[in-house]
């Protein structure tokens, strides 16, 4: 795994802003109350959705995440980015722009802290956050024998205040 990360220049929990050109993805709304069985639910309709036509990234999910009432942050929707060069109507854009990032490695029940480190330094920064929060899993139970291997990148639009 140390390879991996040597190899894509990802260092955990690096912070920074970079310029990200625009990605094209296929998204599926988390139906309320946006626990895990609606995200399996709305990761089976994308799959579904994108093998017909598309040859989707599935290492490189996106969970977007939203507010919802008391209950926090949670799944909003999930999205597959995929290589196409063709319109089709299941097929949406993520803007490009300036995008605040954070490597959080460890298990998923420490992300709330890695969030608030990232807002952190968005503040200090002199920016910040204009649209949803997403985080790309890089590294996930499929390719670490340890929940402490987990590497998730957030990602943050940000504009300057």
């Amino acid at each position: 795994m140390a390879h991996l990360r040597a190899s894509a220049g990802i260092q955990p929990f690096e912070k920074g802003i970079r310029w990200m050109e625009a990605r094209q993805v296929v998204q599926e709304p988390v139906r309320f109350p946006h626990d895990l069985y609606a995200l399996e639910i709305a990761l089976k309709k994308i799959y579904r959705t994108s093998r017909q036509f598309l040859v989707p990234d599935i290492h490189g999910f996106l969970f977007v995440l939203g507010r919802e009432g008391k209950s926090g942050e949670n799944f909003a929707a999930v999205a597959i980015p995929v290589d196409h060069g063709g319109v089709h109507e299941a097929v949406t854009t993520i803007p490009a722009g300036n995008f605040a990032y954070y490597y959080h490695k460890g298990p998923y029940e420490t992300l709330d802290r890695s969030h608030s480190k990232l807002k952190t330094y968005i503040k200090k920064a002199g920016h910040r956050i204009s649209g949803p929060v997403m985080e790309r899993g890089l590294i996930s139970g499929l390719g670490a024998f340890s929940q402490r291997d987990y590497l998730v990148e957030i990602q943050a639009p940000v504009v300057p205040c």
